[in-house]
């Protein structure tokens, strides 16, 4: 943005400048306002659990380092290339403070996965256009429990403090949710089914660390009935402070036969490893992934690693870049500062097209017998791309269905039926005195068919050489029925 436009443009209403002196970030719940009350919980959780960071990080990835574009919406109605320009500049540098469309999208990714509330501000100039896109933490924004679609109503506050807070309308905030619920105006985070599973997985591990780190097993040591009670304090006090550290390990004597009793099993007696496998698993599957994407390998093959992959794109990959790309066509490329829907625009991340058009390819080929189905110049208006010739000209044949055949490519208007590739020419008329007629320019459907000929007729050869060469074999194959 120039000079002028950041003088033009309202303030930076979430700006962390914004924040009165010495402010606290206490999270409060007010009537009617609804807010993440556990964010500060569920981030902890992302931080602290390798697996949910792996999954979290995975998706942030993919999405981030998508192809995408600003694309017509309906490809045969008219678009305004210089508005679908400087959408394009707005999402390469949303705002001043970041570099890139990566850097402003991946914080706005890790709250939807791990809040479930990732949370965009609009900031317009004075003429009410969008100037630059922030990225805002979706802890510290409230929905309005009690809106109704009032345009002039608030719909969202910020609130980083319980004494500082200020209004969004809906049309200057985008708040995304992957989960929407009826029974609430927030939408359902990842890491609250999981709970219990990121719990234990949590302590799981530091139990399994403590098992480590410490010198002597959890258990009972008996120091057999020629130990004195003195005596086994004072090995006791030597083992707290020399060897055993914070382990858990009780002394006693008097008893016939010294032995140690431990409190638990090992890890392995405990199946650790099968436990922390199914905790993985539980969470692969609520972040819609592969436990092989988060590497846990099981003896599978090639083939059920490729369907694997695939599902995994299909049931989170995939919804995940729709669910953005729809936001952000509807919250930002339709803005009314842009013309609203009739710009007839739209963000589209590339990968999700080029997967959606193989799909509908292959059942086309498969319902058509590999016929083909659509002609040169609609696959280019589907692409955006112009058309080449006149789109409305019947005879160009970039507007017709095309074949590719031995001779080059034709127009399925050329291509020859079965009956007319085994119908042979018509023999001329029997003592027929009637000089040929010159010759002429062959049709593509003449010349193909003269090509299919021509290659009968050298197959023909071929086969009679061979059984001419091999007269024995010839015979054989004859008194066996077969036909050469």
């Amino acid at each position: 943005m120039g000079i002028i436009t950041d003088f033009l443009t309202r303030s930076y209403r979430t700006s962390p400048k914004n924040l009165p002196p010495g402010s606290s970030s206490l999270i409060f719940q007010e009537r009617g306002r609804v807010g993440k009350t556990s964010g500060a919980l569920f981030r902890n959780w992302a931080e602290h659990s390798e697996w949910v960071r792996a999954a979290v990080n995975i998706r942030k990835a993919q999405v981030s380092s998508a192809e995408w574009d600003i694309v017509p919406f309906n490809q045969e109605e008219k678009f305004d290339e210089g508005l679908a320009k400087e959408l394009r500049d707005l999402f390469n540098r949303p705002n001043l403070a970041v570099e890139s469309f990566r850097s402003w999208v991946e914080p706005i990714l890790e709250d939807i996965l791990v809040l479930d509330a990732g949370t965009i501000e609009k900031e317009r100039t004075l003429g009410g256009e969008v100037a630059y896109l922030h990225a805002v933490d979706g802890a510290k924004i409230r929905v309005n429990s009690m809106w109704d679609g009032s345009p002039d109503e608030p719909r969202y506050w910020w609130v980083p403090t319980p004494t500082y807070e200020v209004a969004f309308r809906n049309e200057d905030l985008i708040y995304i949710m992957a989960n929407p619920r009826t029974y609430s105006v927030l939408g359902l985070s990842p890491l609250e089914t999981l709970k219990l599973t990121i719990d234990s997985e949590v302590n799981g591990s530091m139990y399994n660390s403590r098992q480590v780190t410490n010198a002597a097993p959890d258990g009972l040591l008996d120091l057999g009935e020629g130990a004195r009670p003195e005596q086994i304090e004072g090995f006791k006090s030597y083992w707290t402070s020399e060897v055993a550290g914070k382990g858990a390990m009780a002394f006693i004597g008097g008893t016939k036969g010294a032995k140690f009793v431990p409190f638990r099993g090992s890890n392995r007696e405990m199946q650790y490893q099968e436990w922390l496998n199914y905790l993985v698993r539980k969470i692969a599957a609520v972040y819609a992934i592969s436990p092989q994407d988060l590497g846990l390998t099981f003896d599978i093959n090639r083939a059920t690693a490729e369907s694997q992959q695939e599902m995994t794109e299909d049931r989170g990959l995939r919804p995940l870049l729709a669910l953005v790309q729809d936001y952000f066509t509807r919250e930002i490329v339709w803005d009314e500062s842009y013309g609203g829907t009739k710009n007839n625009l739209a963000f589209r991340f590339t990968r999700l097209n080029i997967k959606e058009s193989m799909s509908k390819a292959n059942i086309n080929k498969l319902a058509l017998a590999g016929m083909p189905w659509k002609p040169v110049n609609e696959a280019r208006l589907d692409e955006g791309r112009p058309p080449l010739g006149d789109p409305n000209d019947p005879e160009n044949p970039y507007n017709k269905l095309m074949a590719n055949t031995p001779l080059g490519v034709v127009t399925v208007d050329d291509v020859l039926s079965a009956k007319e590739v085994a119908t042979p020419p018509p023999a001329p008329a029997a003592g027929s005195s009637k000089p040929s007629s010159p010759s002429k320019a062959l049709t593509p459907q003449e010349m193909l068919l003269e090509g299919v000929r021509a290659n009968q007729d050298e197959i023909a050869r071929i086969l009679g050489e061979m059984t001419s060469s091999n007269p024995m074999e010839a015979t054989a194959d004859q008194s066996h029925g077969r036909e050469i």
